[in-house]
Order: C-alpha cells, then structure tokens, then sequence
C-alpha cells in the first residue's frame, strides 16, 4: 500500500520529492537497529531517494503474544507530505465527487 501511496503522490499528485519525508516508528529496544531499518524500508518501497524525517521510539512493554523482538521487526512507516493543506482538501473533493457520481442521494 505504501508504494502504490508513494506512487500516487508522485504521478497523479505531482508532489516533488523534496516535499516526501518518511517517519519511522519502531519500539525503543530496537534504537541501535535504525539505520538497518531505514536501509529496509527504502528498499521495500523501492525509493532510495526518500530521506526519513524522524524517528518515534515506542516504550518497549513485552507482553504475552505480543513480540517486537528479533531481526525481522521494521516497525511501520508513516508517509508526511510538506505544504499538503491544499493536497488533503483536493482529495477530499476528489472523494466525494467519486461518492456522488457513485452513489447519489435520492
């Protein structure tokens, strides 16, 4: 999904890369990893050119079932698109032209 959003921004919304940052969340006992991390996830979008604007470190509470350990673990990426008011509110619009060409009210 994230690829295809990235794809969206760059070819339907013609936003410019500079404009594109990457924010990874990932548990705090993973702290030392982040560069390998990041390393992954330019990889897996297949978009070496985005920079990462930020880390959010979770407090690690290991629960029961619930395991953020290991090698495998990337935490999850959130997409930040700069100067993107205008951007929300166009999409918006787009949505509910789609939803009353689809759907009219009787």
């Amino acid at each position: 999904m994230l690829r295809v959003f990235l794809r969206f921004l760059r070819e339907v919304i013609k936003a410019p890369w500079s404009d594109i940052t990457l924010t990874l969340y990932i548990h705090q006992n993973h702290r030392h990893r982040v560069p390998d991390v990041e390393r992954y996830w330019r990889k897996t979008l297949k978009e070496p050119r985005l920079l990462f604007g930020g880390v959010y470190y979770k407090r690690h509470n290991p629960e029961p079932g619930r395991i953020k350990i290991g090698e495998k673990y990337y935490g999850t990426v959130r997409v930040v698109v700069r100067r993107s008011t205008n951007l929300s509110r166009k999409i918006s619009g787009w949505i509910c032209g789609i939803n009353d060409a689809t759907c009219p009210v009787v």
